[in-house]
């Protein structure tokens, strides 16, 4: 019959402290990635309305009024919560900032 070896109290808190290192790493890395795609961005492009995550260089759908794209963003930032929709004018600017919670 083989006995088990207890690990003593300093080689368990070390272990603890590595993996919690490592999967600390992993999930700051998620944190930064999911805030960024949780930003969503209603814009003009051209002749159509687009939306997009922060930072993205394609657009996630296009639509032919902003009205549809307004309708369907609202919906995807609902279902990404948290999130924050911007809306902006046809020139580019600010015109509205939605936060869902």
């Amino acid at each position: 019959m083989t006995r088990k070896k207890k690990r003593s109290g300093a080689v368990a808190a070390t272990a603890g402290i590595v993996a919690a290192a490592a999967a600390t790493g992993v999930a700051v890395a998620r944190i930064a990635r999911r805030k960024r795609d949780s930003v969503l961005h209603v814009a003009a492009r051209e002749d159509r309305w687009e939306i997009r995550s922060e930072g993205a260089k394609t657009a996630i759908q296009t639509f032919d009024t902003k009205e549809e794209a307004v309708a369907f963003a609202r919906g995807l930032a609902h279902r990404r919560v948290p999130s924050e929709l911007v809306i902006h004018r046809s020139d580019g600017s600010e015109q509205d900032r939605h936060s869902y919670t």
